[in-house]
């Protein structure tokens, strides 16, 4: 993993960092130079312009993007779709059904993200809405044209997300998780990512072992990189979500607050520990802190030890009015 604007995966696959608030090696977009051109993730609404001028940049004008593609719709991954439609109008848009009513209508999704997000939100800046004409929803199964024959098989990867999708390119065997396995900086391991109020552990570890079944050639994480040996990586992913949210129960069952799970958290998988690179561990802190990793947790145990009926736990809901989203047909 390197810090530059793009980094050659495979002959026609490119990492271009989107520089998330001004910041390089913490969000990545894959550019897919294939008969169809197509572009993976679009980073937050604040990275827009830089990945826009970045794609003319490097020749590819208003009419030559054919379709993005998201992962999940967390702001940090499709902020940026509305103004990277507009400035490519042939463009279409795939997303997971759950996810695709809310690109856009974007309201209530902006609502909840603003609120998890707190004081960093305007590191994100927000969505524009994409014309409902323009937006194909797709689920496990499908098959994304990339030309030729060459296609992005689509994956349900809940556990994140619960509108979360992985995609495995047919060709090239590139394996595109989302925030599936969690974050990986320079000098550093995974370290999984749990944002409120969606995640689920259960999915989550059956994500990661549908992910590895697939025997991909390489992972293409957002944050932040490429992973040429996926199979120990995924192990570790697993190993450490599930110790993780071990520690979440207990940090819970003892104290009951969000501050006792990020102490058990902390005992049991220090940032430090698994970031030993000073830069890395700043993107691995600032990414967590803006995931609001801690009071994901413990939402989660306190739902898993007595479920709350809807209702947020004391000491686990973010300030303000956060409204979780419902995926699509719930």
């Amino acid at each position: 993993m390197t810090d530059t604007a793009d980094v050659l995966v495979t002959p026609d696959i490119t990492l271009i960092d989107t520089m998330l608030g001004g910041q390089s090696g913490l969000t990545a977009a894959y550019l897919l130079r294939t008969d169809r051109l197509t572009l993976v993730e679009t980073g937050s609404q604040t990275s827009a312009e830089g990945l826009i001028s970045v794609l003319r940049d490097r020749g590819i004008g208003p009419d030559d993007l054919d379709q993005v593609v998201l992962t999940h719709i967390h702001l940090d991954h499709c902020g940026g779709v509305g103004d990277v439609m507009q400035a490519f109008p042939r463009a279409r848009l795939y997303v997971h059904r759950r996810g695709a009513r809310h690109l856009a209508e974007p309201a209530r999704l902006l609502e909840s993200s603003f609120a998890v997000y707190g004081d960093l939100a305007p590191m994100y800046g927000g969505l524009r809405p994409v014309e409902a004409e323009r937006i194909e929803a797709v689920e496990e199964g499908a098959r994304i044209p990339l030309g030729r024959g060459r296609e992005l098989e689509v994956m349900d990867a809940p556990g994140h997300a619960r509108h979360q999708m992985a995609l495995l390119d047919s060709h090239s065997g590139t394996l595109f998780t989302g925030d599936a396995l969690g974050v990986r900086f320079p000098g550093s391991e995974m370290y999984p990512t749990v944002p409120p109020p969606d995640f689920d552990l259960d999915m989550s570890l059956t994500t990661l072992r549908r992910l590895a079944e697939r025997s991909a050639e390489r992972l293409a994480i957002p944050h932040f990189g490429v992973i040429d040996d996926p199979a120990p990586a995924i192990e570790v992913a697993g190993a450490r979500q599930a110790a993780l949210a071990e520690a979440a129960l207990r940090g819970w069952r003892d104290g009951g607050t969000v501050e006792a799970v990020g102490q058990e958290i902390d005992r049991t998988l220090p940032v430090a520990d698994v970031v030993t690179d000073t830069p890395g561990r700043r993107r691995a802190e600032m990414t967590l802190r803006a995931g609001n990793n801690v009071p994901g947790r413990a939402l989660w145990a306190a739902a898993r030890l007595a479920p709350p009926a809807g209702a947020w736990p004391h000491g686990a809901r973010p300030a303000g009015p956060l409204r979780p989203v419902p995926p699509e047909g719930r």
